[in-house]
């Protein structure tokens, strides 16, 4: 009975192996989603701040511009450009180490991925909790394991018993009279003569066993449920943010750019202005990427304490479009 608990925890704790994998190849694959599309966002700003510095120039050839803004948009141009450097180096990292938790060979090639709607509404705590109780692996071993400590203290608790012993012989051998042939029945026990040094120690030990494996168990589940807590609540603020960043943040932002254009041309505004107004852009379009990112990491982590996949939801949390 002890062997076949033992092989249970070690099959529990190969599943949440598997289900530690999983989460970060997810985070792997998210972190190279975000280098995608922040890159993209990047080839968007490098192309608008050489639109930029065409406008400078030319204002500044018709006498209507500074020379200092023509150098400052070459200078936003190269910073842009070091910037695109960076990103494809953080790029080609997490590619690699999305292609190491998939076995595949370092430089195998990791094309722009493609991002997979996830649930936008979230269970009820109680809800999660409960389905973690069910389904989570270190869960299952925890129980299992508390079932070994338990089976060790009975096999303690029997120790003390008289070991009986039963026995029988049978032999023959040859004479000048015959075969003689001979039998007998043994019957023995044994008693724990040092029980109180021995057998009473091991039953101390086994109990004691017992009470850390409920201990272990009590911390395993409150440890769970204060995760499940953690996440839920982040992954709420980071819906929370993404929603405000598309439906305010950016379309602002973005309306700031085309009115520091048209003000430009007319001098209203000074060229900073509108370098000002394009990078904000850029900026806020790379936290919303790492906002969708991040809550793909939060998506998958949460999946991994609770030992299964979150259901479908009516409401799925979909890419920037």
């Amino acid at each position: 009975e002890i062997a076949a608990q033992t092989t249970r925890m070690a099959g529990s704790a190969a599943d949440a192996m598997g289900w530690d994998v999983r989460s970060r190849t997810a985070m792997a694959f998210y972190d190279v989603y975000q280098a995608d599309r922040q890159l993209d966002v990047m080839l968007e700003t490098l192309d608008w701040l050489t639109q930029f510095e065409q406008v400078a120039l030319t204002m500044y050839s018709t006498g209507a511009g500074r020379q200092s803004d023509v150098l400052r948009a070459g200078v936003e141009v190269a910073r842009m450009n070091a910037e695109l450097e960076r990103m494809q180096a953080m790029r080609a990292v997490a590619a690699a180490r999305l292609n190491a938790l998939l076995d595949r060979p370092s430089d195998t090639v990791v094309a722009r991925v493609a991002w997979s709607p996830l649930p936008a509404d979230m269970p009820a705590l109680t809800d999660l909790e409960r389905w973690a109780e069910e389904s989570r692996p270190l869960i299952e071993r925890g129980r299992v394991a508390l079932d070994r400590a338990r089976t060790r203290e009975a096999l303690a608790r029997r120790e003390i018993w008289p070991d009986l012993q039963l026995g029988v012989q049978y032999g023959q051998r040859g004479s000048d009279m015959g075969t003689e042939r001979m039998g007998s029945v043994m019957l023995g026990f044994s008693l724990p003569v040092f029980a109180g040094r021995r057998q009473m120690q091991m039953r101390r030990e086994a109990a004691a066993m017992t009470a850390m494996s409920v201990a272990e168990l009590d911390e395993l589940r409150a440890d769970m449920r204060s995760r499940i807590g953690e996440l839920h609540a982040e992954l709420t603020r980071t819906r929370s943010l993404i929603t405000l960043y598309r439906s305010e943040v950016l379309p602002q932002a973005e309306a700031n750019v085309t009115s520091s254009v048209s003000a430009y041309r007319v001098g209203r505004v000074d060229f900073m202005t509108l370098v000002d107004a394009r990078m904000t852009v850029n900026r806020y379009s790379q936290e919303l990427y790492a906002l969708l990112a991040e809550y793909g990491w939060r998506v998958a982590e949460l999946e991994m304490v609770l030992g299964r996949e979150l259901p479908s939801s009516t409401r799925t949390l979909e890419e920037v479009s």
